[in-house]
């Protein structure tokens, strides 16, 4: 069901209009649960006091937690009353003004600063590209999507990410400016030294807006301008490049880190990335103490800075996460049935029983189950190891699939999936190869030696 936005709501007040508040910086969002807002931390960090003043305002405003997304922002759900909700919001200093409000998201690898093994770093791009946007006379009006994502490499590098624009550090002076893509999979359009970084990238943005008002109907994503125009016509939109582009790419990050290393700090995690608001407090409190802040990274995991190995046991109490290999990390899943309309399962609590009939195929470092109220895929639309969508109140189950991809299996209960997971489970742990990941090992095998093996581990048990 969808509910519009009443009169008295923040986003119709015009006297948050005089005072430099805009819509789009905290636009309340309908959903089953009650109303959702999502918050974008300056540089994505936050500090203890100001992490506490969210943990309040969870409890008595919302459901008593606060949500990681997948761009480093954070996520309030359940709030019964919006304007009371941004009123509070406004009073604890969690309000954007209108022109950062305007401004893309800047997904940025967090610890460039402090990882000794950073290659550039990214954050004093990510403040030059800030400057020079807020800097302008016109409103930037781009898709709410549309993000720059800049990774200085490192331990916390951000080469996952799938972003309109992507700066991927090659030394501490060069950068690759590419589009539409993760650092694997995005198109180059050169090299550019880091002092003509900044021109470039607001040149590549100007080219895209003048695209979408050019005609109609006009480029939604970068991808599409990409497609229309080629790289090299959009390479040509920027000022020159200052460098030849070396013929390796960008270095490969290794594998996502948890728990403390040595010169960052506390890498923490939490199931579907929901942090109770005592967990908040906890986090806050250590902020505080260390005169620290947190940092948020794209993958819903955490960075505590300059925290001591001994504050594993209070981080775990608070429900973090912090064993690489633990079968939640793995685990991807909406809001599910009570918090969506479109939803007819308990995503949420189906995926924690189902993780435990499938630990490895779970918890192999990357996303191997993902339990999605409908076909949308709304918390993974990219494939995943397995994937369960909610259908009538039961399961199709898509294997090395996207959401929207055919099923192996259809309409079955929780159990039913529970045991066809727990026969892939077996399977991966037979079939699998060296360095071979669940989904790599599912898609070697193919659909139908996938049937065959499965038909035979569940006449087994």
């Amino acid at each position: 069901m969808t509910r519009t936005l009443p009169p008295t709501s923040p986003a119709a007040d015009p006297a948050d209009r005089r005072r430099g508040w805009c819509p789009s910086a905290l636009r309340p969002m309908a959903a089953a649960d009650g109303w959702l807002l999502r918050l974008r931390p300056p540089e994505a960090r936050v500090d203890g006091p100001a992490l506490r003043r969210l943990s309040a305002i969870a409890r008595r405003h919302a459901d008593g937690a606060v949500l990681l997304t997948r761009r480093a922002k954070l996520e309030l759900r359940g709030i019964r009353d919006p304007d009371a909700t941004t009123a509070a919001l406004r009073a604890a200093g969690w309000m954007e003004d209108e022109t950062t409000a305007a401004l893309p998201d800047q997904i940025i690898s967090p610890a460039t600063d402090i990882d000794t093994a950073a290659i550039a770093d990214a954050m004093t791009v990510h403040q030059r590209l800030h400057a020079a946007l807020s800097g302008r006379d016109a409103t930037l009006d781009l898709p709410d999507k549309f993000a720059v994502a800049i990774d200085g490499g490192g331990r916390l590098g951000v080469p996952e990410v799938h972003a309109d624009i992507r700066l991927d550090a090659l030394d501490d002076r060069h950068w690759r400016l590419a589009v539409a893509g993760s650092r694997a999979s995005a198109t180059s359009l050169g090299c550019w030294q880091a002092d003509v970084l900044t021109a470039a990238v607001t040149a590549l943005i100007d080219r895209f807006a003048a695209a979408q008002t050019a005609g109609s109907p006009g480029p939604r994503r970068m991808r599409d301008l990409l497609a229309r125009d080629g790289a090299r016509r959009l390479a040509e939109a920027c000022p020159p490049p200052r460098a030849k582009e070396p013929r390796s790419a960008p270095r490969a990050g290794g594998p996502p880190i948890l728990g403390y290393h040595d010169g960052l700090g506390h890498v923490i995690a939490f199931a579907f990335g929901r942090i109770g608001a005592d967990a908040l407090e906890t986090i806050a409190d250590g902020l505080a103490r260390r005169g620290e802040h947190l940092r948020l990274l794209p993958d819903r995991r955490v960075l505590l800075p300059a925290a001591d190995a001994n504050d594993s046991a209070a981080l775990r109490a608070a429900g973090a996460l912090d064993t690489p290999g633990d079968p939640r990390l793995g685990l991807a899943a909406c809001i599910g049935r009570g918090g969506c309309a479109q939803a007819t399962t308990a995503t949420r609590a189906d995926a924690l029983a189902l993780a435990a009939r499938a630990p490895t195929v779970a918890g192999a470092g990357e996303v191997g189950l993902h339990v999605s109220g409908c076909a949308k895929g709304c918390a993974h639309r990219r494939p995943a190891a397995v994937t369960l969508v909610g259908r009538a109140g039961g399961y199709d189950v898509v294997v090395a699939g996207a959401p929207d991809e055919p099923a192996l299996w259809t309409g079955l209960a929780v159990a039913a999936a529970g045991s066809r997971l727990a026969a892939l489970e077996r399977i991966h742990v037979a079939q699998r190869q060296d360095g071979e990941t669940p989904l790599a090992v599912f898609r070697r095998l193919g659909r139908q030696r996938l049937l065959e093996l499965s038909e035979a581990e569940i006449a087994g048990e």
